[in-house]
């Protein structure tokens, strides 16, 4: 029985947990063939913005339809592992998705409904290769943030748990650096305000990289994105936040 759980506790860094599920496959459907005829720039969004596997930052809708324009990059398949609003008026929706091309990659999207057509937002690709991963670490440095936002002390939370890049996408320019995302959160130092965060997904891409789709509960009620990678010094720190 110890071997069984021993088992199953180092192998959820490679399954999840899907809840409040809604699953737009003909946008991702789009998403695809639109990569593949290379017209991509029909299914993005005027500010949409690309973040490479590299950390670069592509901004708009010509810079990303240029990139997938240069890349030898074709979709063989493409399958939903998670989807939820962001908000209850259902205007964002946050995806994770399953890429299958030249080989396996993990996608986190954002779709918004413009016009009552759903365009890409936001998105984040990156090859797949799962590793058994001890997922109370995780635990442990979410739960930091958590006490961290409590305790009404923003630039220590940032400075705590963001890389130097850090990324803050709201639906608004981009928010970049510990800084401006410390000037950014600065609400939270208000004495009352609280959080917790609640996990929905998690995937681990790589043995760097956790992708995080969760729910907030007390003075925000909406979902969120958290993106982990682990530093230089093995240490998990968020590189991409955003919450709508």
């Amino acid at each position: 029985m110890k071997f069984i759980s021993m088992f199953l506790f180092f192998f959820t860094g490679c399954i999840g947990q899907t809840k409040d599920v809604f699953v737009s496959s003909d946008a991702d459907a789009s998403w695809m063939n639109a990569i593949n005829a290379n017209t991509v720039k029909d299914v993005l969004s005027k500010h949409c913005i690309k973040i490479l596997p590299s950390d670069s930052i592509l901004v708009g809708s010509a810079a990303i339809s240029n990139y997938y324009a240069s890349q030898e990059f074709r979709v063989n398949h493409i399958s939903c592992l998670s989807s939820v609003f962001a908000t209850n008026d259902s205007a964002y929706l946050y995806k994770i998705n399953r890429v299958d091309a030249d080989r396996e990659y993990r996608q986190i999207i954002i779709w918004k409904k413009i016009n009552s057509v759903w365009k890409v937002e936001f998105e984040y690709t990156l090859p797949f290769t799962c590793k058994k991963i001890d997922l109370s670490v995780m635990d442990a440095a979410r739960n930091n943030w958590i006490r961290l936002c409590n305790l009404h002390n923003a630039l220590q939370l940032v400075n705590s748990l963001y890389s130097k890049n850090a990324i803050y996408y709201n639906h608004k320019p981009l928010v970049l650096g510990r800084d401006s995302i410390a000037k950014e959160y600065s609400y939270m130092n208000h004495p009352s305000y609280h959080l917790k965060l609640n996990p929905v997904y998690l995937d681990v891409v790589n043995d760097r990289t956790i992708f995080e789709i969760g729910k907030g509960e007390g003075s925000y009620q909406g979902k969120y994105i958290l993106i982990w990678k682990k530093n230089q010094a093995d240490l998990w720190e968020i590189f991409i936040d955003s919450n709508i």
